[in-house]
């Protein structure tokens, strides 16, 4: 019996969880300094063009660049991320070679914060994003 268990690998064993509850942690971390900060975005998008406007009173919180990830909710290989540049504070834009229809899981941020939200790109070409409600949940890190 021993050898049995010594052998078999029952694949519920994770050898790092400790390192994933730490990068789970700093997820955490961006959501509520968000939060905090009262950091929200209002986003525009065409067939062309990426608009992201950030508000916040925290100008640290701005910086030269930020991430928007557009993540789809059931085929991660349609996922895809851009780098967007700051025109003026708090203003950034993107060149975009196509606009990505239908529903999608919408993530800016920089290292310091993120904000996260759902839309339907399909029907939504304007929307306005704000911290999460609670930290509990994070949409793929």
């Amino acid at each position: 019996m021993l050898t049995l268990s010594i052998q078999s690998f029952d694949g519920l064993v994770v050898d790092d969880y400790y390192k994933r509850g730490k990068e789970i942690n700093r997820v955490l971390e961006r959501d509520i300094y968000a939060k905090k900060n009262n950091i929200s975005a209002n986003v525009q998008l065409s067939s062309e063009k990426l608009i992201v406007a950030i508000d916040t009173q925290d100008l640290y919180a701005l910086s030269a660049e930020i991430e928007v990830r557009f993540l789809h909710p059931t085929q991660s290989g349609r996922d895809f991320s851009l780098r967007v540049d700051q025109q003026s504070p708090g203003h950034y834009s993107a060149e975009i070679s196509h606009l990505p229809v239908g529903r999608w899981i919408v993530q800016i941020g920089t290292p310091l914060w993120r904000l996260v939200t759902n839309v339907d790109i399909q029907q939504q070409t304007e929307f306005v994003m704000r911290p999460l409600a609670s930290t509990g949940t994070s949409a793929r890190q």
